[in-house]
């Protein structure tokens, strides 16, 4: 049987900048397709093309049925799930494929009150229907966007960076009901930066460099599809130097508690990063807002020192939903890096505009956002991994005494992940005190000195990272 999703000699460009060149893969019936590639090289605009939020400069695109020979239907998660949070679970269900009604132009919220539970059944989510979205953690509001894709038939399912949001169970969980939907006949196109996912789910992987095909086929072993998308593998970390834990602590939390979480009692010292791992429904960033000041104390308290005779101690915090929480769509790349340090970039309460794009310059080169000359774009018109770079540069810019990270690498590349895991090194070794807060397993491992399990809003246990293993980790929070 003919390729469901075809993409054939497909060109874009924005001004003069060309972003897809001649762009040809081919997705069968049955399979699932792994597309691949660093940040900014043209995945997102491919999607968009697909969606047809961008339309072709040059070849074609053809999506067929798997029943027959008709135009297919193409469904979607996107990076930014394609939800709105004013509106209900309900009413998100049905965005885009008509509402449920007993007379024309009258909706039937019982109707779809039914319809939508048996959806989110489907995806093991027991939530009111009715309640608004934005009460949702990331994972729950994936996991809706997952239960529209299949309350509604389609040929091609889409998926970018789906599984960014979810822990490794939920991953796979969706991974394994993506394979049952090709097994039925459809076809899958799949963008991740998580390689497990690719050599245990893809049966073929297309690799795009600069908008070209660099690669495509069946999809190769861990170590070749490392080799296909940086230039050379990393190299290994350098030995830490060891934690000094004999004086004050750069942060101290005693039986700190929220409405939602707690009591933690924690010290982190300078030159120490501290991971804190759960699964989505631990409240794990519950407890990195709380420590970064931005949900109020119950009850204990939160102290921060800083090495500066007189200075009050400083937390600065990357959240784990950069659109919603990080982005300021209008504004440049230079507006986003910079808008948290203004008092620093500033002179007599006047801003220098100089000053603040050299800096934001700077942030740009260290950490490798692509393309360079960004400073004067819109954030939104970078890819997302570009954005994510922006944000930990806009922290790294406010020069705080202890870091809050909260999925430092989501939707990130192999090589990015690399140079995030040896900036926040950099950081460790600047005297600075890190606090990783993540879902993914292998990141703590690799960034942390201590490694503290989530459980409902506490910390359950401790474990030095020589003395722990990513299996007993993923054992523990799945």
């Amino acid at each position: 049987m003919s390729a469901l999703l075809e993409v054939s000699n497909v060109t874009k460009s924005f001004g003069i900048k060309s972003v897809l060149t001649k762009l040809s893969f081919s997705v069968a019936p049955g399979s699932v397709h792994a597309l691949l590639g660093a940040n900014g090289a043209g995945k997102s605009t491919l999607i968009k093309i697909l969606c047809g939020v961008h339309t072709l400069d040059g070849g074609k695109v053809r999506v067929r049925s798997r029943d027959s020979d008709r135009a297919g239907v193409v469904g979607f998660i996107h990076q930014d799930l394609g939800l709105i949070d004013e509106l209900t679970v309900r009413e998100n269900l049905f965005l885009g494929v008509g509402a449920l009604t007993d007379l024309p132009g009258i909706i039937s919220a019982s109707q779809e009150r039914r319809a939508s539970n048996v959806a989110l059944a489907e995806v093991n989510l027991d939530i009111d229907p009715d309640m608004l979205l934005g009460e949702l953690t990331l994972g729950q509001k994936t996991m809706v966007a997952v239960a529209r894709l299949f309350a509604s038939p389609t040929d091609v399912v889409v998926l970018d960076e789906s599984t960014a949001a979810l822990d490794r169970a939920e991953s796979e969980w969706l991974l394994a009901r993506i394979r049952q939907f090709t097994d039925g006949g459809g076809a899958a196109l799949l963008v991740t930066h998580r390689l497990h996912e690719v050599v245990k789910y893809c049966d073929t992987t297309t690799v795009i460099r600069d908008g070209s095909v660099d690669f495509s086929g069946s999809t190769p072993d861990l170590v070749q599809l490392h080799a296909l998308l940086v230039d050379s593998l990393p190299e290994a970390a350098a030995e830490r130097s060891s934690v000094d834990r004999s004086g004050n602590a750069a942060l101290s939390l005693a039986s700190a508690r929220t409405d939602a979480v707690g009591p933690i009692t924690l010290d982190v010292h300078s030159g120490e990063v501290v991971a804190l791992v759960g699964s989505l429904s631990s409240r794990l960033y519950d407890v990195g807002h709380m420590i970064a000041g931005q949900i109020p104390l119950r009850s204990g308290t939160v102290n921060v020192r800083t090495k500066i005779a007189g200075a009050a101690g400083t937390v600065a915090l990357l959240p784990e939903d950069r659109l919603r929480q990080a982005a300021l769509t209008d504004m440049s790349v230079t507006e986003n890096v910079t808008v948290s340090s203004l008092r620093h970039l500033s002179r007599y309460g006047l801003s220098r505009v100089g000053f603040e794009r050299r800096e934001a310059v700077r942030i740009v080169g260290e950490m490798g956002v692509a393309p360079t000359e960004s400073y004067d774009m819109q954030i939104g018109a970078l890819s997302g991994g570009n954005q994510q770079k922006v944000f930990l540069g806009r922290v790294i810019l406010s020069a705080p005494d202890v870091y809050v990270l909260c999925e430092p690498t989501r939707g990130v590349d192999v090589s990015a992940r690399a140079a995030i895991h040896a900036i926040v090194a950099d950081i460790r070794e600047s005297g600075a005190a890190v606090i990783v807060v993540t879902i993914d397993v292998d990141d703590a491992f690799a960034m942390a000195d201590r490694v503290g399990l989530v459980v409902d809003g506490r910390i359950d246990e401790w474990h030095d990272r020589e003395n722990l293993t990513i299996e007993y980790i993923l054992e523990r929070v799945s």
